[in-house]
């Protein structure tokens, strides 16, 4: 009779051994058709494969099912992945490495949906944003950023001027940004004095002072304002120019924009090469040597 029981517990547990490893190799099909229906952009069949069990989040060997379609580009599949509250692994970085393959209003529409992602990208993402050559795009996006609450006036305003930046922003979005109350007089430098406070210190790469306590601070680098980069473009900027100027930019405003003696924009503009018609429009608005 022992023998007997003994018997019968171990068939039973081989029947159990058994069933679940059929269980594990149908959940292992199921994932991996899920890869082949995320290559195929089928948003159809990425709803059968979540009915039938598969997992969105499965992974094995760095290959998931959100990895797959950032990479290739599956909007579709994209778009229902999200839906679906799949997780992105910040740790892989496969967003990250994704950013410059989009355009940007692709990009924005997957973006707005992870906040989490934005975060941890925020300066390649408004970087990307900048870097699209549409006034009217880049306008479009950072007044959603701003509205969803995903970033401040100020925040992109900052991370906008900066001398890879400043040269990509049109008409449109700089008047956006002054109207907001975003400072004409921000300087930009790669060194800040010991006198900027942490509270008109918002990056350790730059300071924001305003004209009348320009005088006070000590740049040791080149400095860059908005207006100085409009003016190393010439003509090409000049409305720019005029924006800056009629919100209250200080066009006598003096730094160390060429890393040696404090000058003005005009002794700059002169000693740089700048067009002529920049140099005349600086004049006309009363700069001095």
């Amino acid at each position: 009779m022992f023998k007997r029981e003994i018997a019968l517990i171990f068939a039973f547990s081989t029947a159990i051994a058994g069933n679940n490893f059929q269980s594990e190799n149908t959940m292992r099909q199921l994932n991996h058709e899920m890869i082949k229906a995320v290559l195929a952009d089928s948003v159809d069949d990425i709803i059968r494969l979540v009915r039938a069990g598969a997992d969105i989040n499965y992974s094995e060997n760095d290959v998931s099912p959100i990895s797959i379609a950032l990479r290739y580009q599956k909007q579709a599949a994209i778009k229902k992945l999200l839906e679906l509250k799949v997780r992105i692994d910040s740790t892989n970085n496969v967003f990250g490495t994704m950013i410059q393959s989009f355009d940007v209003k692709t990009l924005w529409n997957i973006t707005k949906q992870l906040p989490e992602q934005f975060r941890l990208h925020k300066k390649m993402i408004i970087n990307r944003i900048l870097h699209s050559y549409s006034d009217d795009t880049t306008l479009e996006l950072f007044r959603d950023i701003i509205l969803m609450g995903y970033s401040s006036a100020q925040e992109l305003w900052t991370e906008t001027i900066n001398p890879s930046n400043m040269c990509f922003i049109g008409p449109k979005t700089l008047r956006f940004f002054l109207e907001y109350g975003a400072d004409p007089n921000y300087v930009v430098t790669t060194k800040i004095d010991d006198t900027c406070t942490s509270s008109s210190c918002s990056s350790s790469y730059s300071c924001s002072f305003s004209a009348e306590a320009a005088a006070n601070v000590i740049v040791y680098e080149p400095a860059y304002t908005p207006l100085s980069f409009c003016i190393s473009k010439g003509g090409s900027y000049k409305e720019n120019m005029s924006l800056l100027l009629s919100h209250g930019a200080n066009i006598n405003l003096k730094a160390k924009f060429d890393g040696r003696n404090s000058s003005t924009l005009l002794s700059w503009a002169l000693r740089g090469g700048c067009s002529q018609e920049a140099v005349e429009l600086l004049i006309a608005n009363g700069a001095t040597l």
